[in-house]
């Protein structure tokens, strides 16, 4: 029985391909498919902004009855006619400076939607990595709590034949009962919370996978890149900063409602009555400057448009702020995970040659069962510690280049090689 235990807790059960699998799950997202089309939207809004420069034309037909008069001293002359007109006017934008606002915003909205989607990217990255972390992480556990409903269930058995030649007593027999009924629990528990995390790839993945998996412990190698000259790329500092562009940008978008615009007009008509001379070839070309005198509500505009460039510049300090301090918490906890996971083998090297003793001690009736039921846990509750701070760990990690903006399925790819 003990050298079956040792014999399955150190068996490593490989898991199936942690990258492909996460990289079919960010295919399939539809939130990351839509950057797609929003960034062919707002490609189209520059296009429209630069257009805005180009010529327009236009034409404008009219057909209808005219009913007047004309009175003079001697006479009142009277019209009832059929009027046709048609007119073709070209319309050249000269001076609007607005339109080169709109122009630079619409550019740098184009850019915003490209590292909004990185973001997005990484972030979905992270959770997904995590959660198949999670999911190796309790099939081990589970394992582990299986191997030990089976030993408490020889446990429980050995204990009844003793009981029958009374070499045991009715209590040991109760106590073993009970432990092998909370290991039962604890085993159908941890079987539940990893079904339930399968369940959760299996609908993202829309097919059935199976994983077994003992997570490799990854101190050396986190140790190593934790302490590299990590740059902090978070996209989303970028996005705070084009933000400060774009409400500055609409400052002076609001500002330029003051100021004259000037077009170049040209139009070309013909006018046609039933019972008088038609006016034809009617051509005019001319400037026409729109000067705007008075509007209260400009005033408002550009007011709401500097305190949104104000808060603007605030989020991006907001977003700098969290973003260090994450990286530093991260950055710690990495640290303390490290030191936790050297304790934890040492726990599980003791817990091991105790057990090994209890055994024997309790086959020599020094100990009683209960004793030897708190060590057979020791043992079997350190593998299990063992194993979440070790998940911990790695999806600290995996926070921390999220936080830093260097996460990427290169990155899961290279981590998968030392992971399992």
């Amino acid at each position: 029985m003990l050298i079956r235990l040792f014999l399955l807790l150190a068996t490593n059960l490989y898991a199936n391909n942690m990258y492909n699998t996460i990289k079919e799950i960010i295919s399939q997202d539809p939130k990351l498919k839509s950057y797609t089309y929003k960034y062919e939207a707002q490609k189209h809004k520059y296009l429209q902004s630069k257009n805005q420069k180009l010529p327009t034309l236009t034409s404008n037909i009219q057909y209808g009855k005219e009913k007047y008069q004309y009175e003079y001293p001697t006479q009142t002359k009277k019209y009832n006619t059929t009027t046709k007109y048609y007119e073709i006017k070209l319309i050249q934008p000269i001076y609007k400076p607005q339109i080169n606002v709109d122009i630079q915003t619409d550019s740098l909205k184009q850019k915003n939607i490209i590292l909004e989607k990185k973001a997005y990217m990484q972030k979905l990255l992270a959770q997904v990595t995590s959660d198949y972390i999670d999911t190796v992480t309790f099939k081990a556990i589970t394992k582990i709590y299986k191997n030990r409903l089976d030993n408490f269930e020889d446990m429980l058995n050995n204990v009844k034949e003793k009981e029958k030649i009374h070499f045991a007593t009715k209590i040991e027999l109760t106590k073993a009962i009970i432990q092998y009924e909370k290991a039962k629990n604890d085993y159908l528990r941890s079987k539940i919370n990893y079904e339930t995390l399968l369940s959760k790839i299996t609908y993202q993945l829309k097919q059935n996978i199976t994983i077994e998996a003992h997570i490799n412990d990854l101190s050396n190698y986190i140790k190593q890149e934790i302490d590299k000259n990590n740059t902090i790329q978070n996209p989303n500092i970028e996005i705070s900063k084009q933000n400060i562009k774009i409400a500055h940008n609409e400052i002076q978008k609001r500002k330029y409602t003051k100021y004259p615009s000037l077009d170049l007009i040209a139009t070309y008509s013909d006018t046609y009555y039933s019972d008088d001379a038609d006016r034809r070839n009617d051509f005019h070309i001319y400037l026409n400057l729109n000067i705007p005198i008075l509007n209260f509500a400009n005033n408002e505009y550009q007011k709401e448009a500097t305190l949104l460039y104000s808060s603007s510049k605030l989020e991006y300090q907001n977003t700098l702020k969290t973003i260090d301090m994450k990286t530093s918490q991260m950055k710690y906890n990495i640290k303390q995970y490290l030191y936790i996971l050297d304790k934890d083998k040492k726990i599980i090297q003791d817990t091991k040659s105790i057990l090994q003793k209890q055994y024997l001690a309790y086959d020599n009736k020094i100990i009683t069962l209960n004793e030897l039921y708190t060590s057979e846990n020791d043992f079997y509750y350190a593998h299990i510690q063992y194993l979440k701070d070790k998940s911990i760990l790695c999806k600290n990690y995996i926070n921390f280049l999220y936080i830093i903006g260097d996460l990427s399925l290169e990155k899961i790819k290279d981590l998968e090689k030392y992971l399992f």
